[in-house]
């Protein structure tokens, strides 16, 4: 559904990702967070959209918010201190519009929450690595460690805006 939307409003983008929770790490964060209700799980569904450059990034937001209902839109970017660089990345919770239930006849799905990412292929890049190297083992990561993190995402943060200042000279 998301490709054609995006395909229907000209968007370019790099890849789609999709993933559904593995029964793991769903038992996992039922027991972490101690939910109640099937409905409170705002991930059971992860979409991830990589986009060439941070205009596209931009693009596509305002695609999904003319396409799904938004219940949760957390820029990332925002947070992060000017003196500080780490995970940059766009997540929304999404559930499907009144008009895509009806018209699709997904009506089992009206209570649902979906979680899209948007990220440039740099963020990406970033984010994957961070995540292997650090974020499952924050505890136990030195200190030299974060801080080359942190350089390379400046580092891919420049790039991302070099190359998007490339891209609108051709």
């Amino acid at each position: 559904m998301i490709k054609s939307i995006l395909n229907k409003s000209g968007i370019e983008y790099i890849d789609i990702i999709g993933r559904a929770k593995n029964i793991t790490s769903f038992k996992d964060k039922i027991s972490r967070k101690k939910y109640k209700n099937l409905f409170d799980i705002k991930d059971l569904c992860g979409i991830r959209i990589i986009c060439s450059f941070p205009k596209e990034v931009k693009e596509t937001e305002n695609i999904l918010q003319k396409n799904f209902k938004i219940s949760a839109n957390k820029d990332q970017e925002i947070n992060i201190s000017p003196y500080k660089f780490w995970y940059r990345s766009h997540h929304f919770e999404v559930q499907l519009s009144d008009k895509q239930i009806t018209k699709k006849n997904y009506k089992f799905l009206k209570h649902y929450i979906a979680e899209i990412q948007v990220r440039t292929v740099f963020m990406n890049a970033w984010a994957v690595m961070e995540h292997k190297i650090n974020y499952k083992h924050e505890w136990n990561t030195s200190h030299e460690t974060k801080r080359k993190l942190s350089r390379l995402s400046a580092l891919l943060e420049l790039a991302d805006e070099q190359l998007e200042e490339l891209s609108k000279k051709y």
